[in-house]
């Protein structure tokens, strides 16, 4: 019990704290500088007590939820001795460094201890004792660097040693060769080449700007990159490449060079796109992960399953599934992170780490030495280019590219190194301390005698002083940061975008195994009708939990089920329903009551009653039913038959699967696509309005006629004499349609035809097929002839014919259909309410009229009489459908009042012939139905 509060409460004090750090980093840091010394102290004690606090409330957690395990209390003491040690060492021997960057380091020390102790103690203690050698070299670099000036003249065994360590590698470790061992030693050597890189490049960049030294740094560069590449280190290869790239532009202050490396940088991504395989497939995950999800984008989307099932708030500390990520330790850790800290934390984190970076370049803009400014700009370079390599990847932004989270994920040579850079910059913050308080000597009087001049002394070339810097030189450190700070910017709105956007469709993925988890730990929340009526809900039965449906068959198809896999609302709002969404007090109330806890509510847009008038109406037959509230979007009902009982759903199975002929589970509402007949005659006579006059239109109908080598017929034969458009419509005159088809041309027609979303997608969110329109020849006045009436290659969905009435009633805008109307949680509280959305202006509001007035008299006086409402106005059309695998389908679409419409409806009959009779007398049940 007490192990499920302290997990509650860390869901909240971690981000929390968190949260105060990324506040108080960077004026802590502003407050040194201003030698504000009470301040300083202040919050950084402050800062420590929340760090070694955190720490605490972890190994709290971790501890008591492994039953006391002595192994982790060890492991904790540990830790905490080498972070009071990392304190005592940056006291003694760093007094006056940065202190913000000091607290910086412990916190992210901190964290990382944490989660590679919830992951894997063994690999933690070794993780720990690595990081105590890194603090002895933080400590040391810091002392020394600064004090070694010759350092800055050793361009040239910077250079060599760059890369002769490169070319000592001889291990191959995940593909890439890029390890030293020898006996019990291994690292690795691209984490020392980046230091000693920083160090060449400051080097060579401290004199006036020259084509030699241009030419000299990008050649030892280069060579460095082609040594990585060869042994298949992308990712450090990428980081030297931005590295150079950065220091290139503060030397010399020219945006050539910039252009011209992200240019070489494209060209040199192709290559490696078309020679390595291993490129390939990672920009196959990257692209697709869902396409490969249990091969090549297995990593990635197991990493998109922990942070979006985590969530905003997280899991809780030991209650996620990190361990179903692969390399979680090092390469996916921050996945791990979010998964059970929350992403409000994983935000808070990349805050965090763009303040460490804010510091790194503010302190090198400051810096009045060159090789000392280059030296802190270029730490700072490398280390925000690989925080957003390795959390970009992680979360989707770019492929991966398998480079560590600094001082988070495990890694020897990559702590040690980290912490190298870091002393680096400790000692340029230490030599600007030093120079700021030297004294200034009081101005000496001037002398009587003037002082006789020395004799020039001869000097060797290696003797000639450095000249001074030219006027505008390394005053480019600010422009890096904003670009680095847009970088920051894309992680922060990727993860933002990944969580209010893509959550709930990658949470419920068949494929994320945590689902299975949390279903286990809640009771799964009801479905309700727009009336409040229970469409599913779980009972406790002999203490198990089943799922009843109490409409049964009447809303199977849209409901779905959620035993053997998810269907419909089931899986459409299954993240709501298996969330509680409870306050942080009644969190900790469930943890100590131990409390059953119920998911939210899930309040749809759909009318039972008119559900179930649908299904009786269909009784018997096959086909599908849709009504939709025209000017919103709702979806009111959908029906699709033949049906199943969800409530029978697992004994039933095997015969629902075997039975291919009719196809039971399958939602013909929305997965179906038929030939729409003479319901497309809507979308024919919009496209002939916009191009040809209405009144100037008249065509004498004989029963038949023929186009090209086709023969079109009007049903029975009838011939309609002369007809006018709006009485060609009416009558549902197909000759008459035909001539129309020769007065306007394919590309008008499928232009209107894409503006009412054929082709495209419908925006609606459970699985659905696209309607179709197409012309194998648009010259064939006898495939033109088919096409106009509905006939040809066109199919459409009883969803889309739905969609496409709706936007007649609705001024010729169509709405984007939704069925989740609000979420409820446990206690009654509005956690979602969804608000319409306009998907397209199909056609404009003056034609939607025209076309309303068209539908009306299809009623009135056409083809559409059997769907009248008496003294409230029907406007509709009616459709037959031939079909080539049997009878003609039945279709009718509508809506009423025609005067201010509150339903639209599409109605399809599988081989049931006429529509008049078999489809509008349908529609209007319906209709009747809700209005009345």
């Amino acid at each position: 019990m007490m192990v499920q509060v302290a997990i509650e409460i860390g869901r909240v004090v971690f981000p929390l704290m968190a949260l105060l750090l990324v506040v108080t980093s960077y004026p802590l840091h502003v407050w040194q500088r201003e030698k504000d010394n009470d301040k300083v102290l202040f919050y950084s004690f402050l800062q420590k007590t929340m760090i070694f606090g955190t720490h605490f409330l972890g190994f709290l957690i971790l501890v008591s939820a492994g039953d006391f395990d002595q192994s982790l209390l060890r492991l904790y003491g540990w830790q905490l001795g080498m972070m009071t040690g990392f304190v005592l060492l940056c006291a003694v021997f760093l007094r006056k460094g940065n202190v913000a960057v000091h607290n910086l380091i412990l916190y992210f020390l901190a964290i990382g201890f944490v989660a590679l102790a919830r992951l894997d103690p063994a690999l933690a203690l070794r993780h720990t004792q690595l990081a105590g050698i890194g603090m002895v070299a933080y400590a040391a670099v810091g002392q020394l660097f600064y004090r070694m000036a010759f350092l800055k003249h050793l361009h040239l065994p910077f250079a060599v040693l760059t890369l002769g360590i490169l070319s000592i590698s001889n291990t191959t470790v995940n593909g890439s060769r890029n390890w030293f061992q020898y006996g019990p030693v291994s690292f690795q050597p691209s984490e020392a080449a980046k230091v000693l890189l920083v160090l060449f490049l400051a080097a060579v960049f401290l004199t006036e700007y020259k084509w030699k030294h241009v030419l000299y740094s990008g050649g030892v560069t280069a060579a460095a990159i082609l040594i990585l590449v060869f042994q298949r280190d992308l990712g450090t290869s990428l980081l030297l490449f931005v590295l150079y790239i950065c220091l290139l532009y503060a030397y010399s202050g020219k945006k050539l060079f910039v252009l011209l490396g992200l240019g070489a940088g494209a060209t040199a991504s192709l290559a490696a796109f078309g020679l390595f395989r291993h490129v390939r497939v990672r920009v196959d995950a990257w692209l697709d992960p869902w396409q490969y999800v249990d091969s090549r984008g297995y990593q990635i989307t197991q990493s998109l399953f922990a942070l979006t099932t985590g969530g905003w708030t997280g899991s809780g500390l030991t209650k996620g599934m990190p361990e179903r990520i692969p390399v979680v330790v090092s390469d996916f850790i921050f996945s791990a992170i979010g998964e059970e800290f929350g992403n409000y934390f994983t935000l808070a984190l990349i805050l965090l780490f763009f303040t460490l970076v804010l510091i790194l370049f503010m302190d090198s803009d400051a810096v009045a030495s060159p090789f000392y400014k280059l030296v802190n700009l270029g730490v700072g370079v490398l280390l925000a280019f690989q925080f957003f390599l390795i959390v970009g990847g992680v979360t989707k932004l770019i492929p991966l590219t398998g480079v560590t989270l600094p001082f988070i994920s495990y890694g020897g040579s990559s702590i040690i190194m980290t912490f190298v850079l870091l002393g680096l910059v400790q000692s340029v913050f230490l030599r600007e301390n030093a120079l700021a308080a030297r004294p200034v000597s009081a101005t000496k009087p001037p002398a009587t005698n003037p002082p006789v001049p020395k004799p020039p002394v001869q000097r060797r070339l290696s003797d000639k002083p450095a000249a001074p810097p030219t006027p505008g030189r390394y005053r480019f450190s600010k422009r890096v940061l904003f670009l680095f700070s847009l970088l920051f910017l894309a992680l922060v709105l990727n993860l933002s975008h990944l969580l209010l956007f893509q959550r709930e469709k990658i949470m419920v993925n068949s494929y994320n195994p945590r689902m299975g988890e949390i279903e286990a730990s809640i009771i799964r929340g009801r479905i309700l009708d727009r009336d409040g009526q229970v469409l599913a809900e779980t009972r406790v039965e002999e203490g198990a939990q089943v799922r009843a449906y109490p409409q049964g068959r009447s809303s199977s198809h849209i409901v779905g089920y959620s035993q053997l896999g998810k269907t419909g609302l089931e899986a459409l709002a299954n993240a709501h329903l298996l969330s509680a969404n409870l306050s942080f007090m009644d969190r900790v109330a469930v943890a100590i009551t131990q409390e059953e806890v119920r998911g939210s509510d899930v309040w749809t847009t759909l009318d039972s009653g008119l559900q179930a008038v649908a299904s009786e109406a269909l009784a018997g037959k096959r086909g599908a039913v849709v009504a939709l509230e025209p000017d919103t979007g709702k979806v009111l009902c959908m029906v699709s038959k033949p049906d199943f009982d969800p409530n029978t759903i697992v004994q039933e199975w095997n015969r629902l699967t075997g039975d291919a002929e009719r196809s039971p589970l399958l939602n013909r509402a929305s997965q179906g696509t038929y030939p729409p007949g003479s319901i497309f005659k809507i979308v024919t006579a919009a496209a002939a309005l916009q191009v040809i006059q209405e009144d100037s239109f008249q065509y004498d109908c004989a029963g038949t006629a023929t186009f090209g080598e086709k023969t079109i017929q009007c049903a029975g034969r009838q011939a309609h004499g002369l007809q006018t458009l709006e009485e060609a419509f009416a009558n549902s005159c197909n000759t008459a349609f035909a001539r129309i088809g020769e007065l306007i041309t394919m590309g008008d027609l499928q232009k209107t035809s894409e503006a009412f979303r054929f082709n495209q997608t419908l925006g609606y969110p459970l699985a659905n097929l696209n309607s179709r329109f197409g012309l194998d020849n648009p010259n064939s006045t006898a495939e033109v002839s088919e096409t106009v009436i509905g006939q040809g290659k066109t199919l459409v969905s009883p969803l889309h014919a739905a969609m496409i009435a709706a936007t007649v009633a609705n001024g010729g805008q169509m709405m984007r259909p939704y069925l989740v109307d609000g979420v409820l949680a446990a206690d009654g509280r509005r956690v979602l309410k969804n608000m319409p959305e306009p998907l397209v202006q199909s056609i404009e509001p003056e034609l939607a009229k025209t076309l309303k007035s068209y539908m009306v008299a299809v009623t009135n006086t056409g083809t559409g009489k059997t769907a009248a409402l008496g003294d409230i106005q029907v406007a509709g059309k009616t459709g037959s459908a031939e079909n080539p695998f049997g009878d003609t389908h039945a279709w009718y679409v509508g809506f009423a009042p025609a005067e201010n419409p509150r339903i639209a409806v599409a109605v399809l009959v599988e081989n049931s012939g006429s529509s008049t009779r078999n489809a509008a007398p349908i529609a209007r049940k319906l209709m009747e139905a809700y209005l009345r």
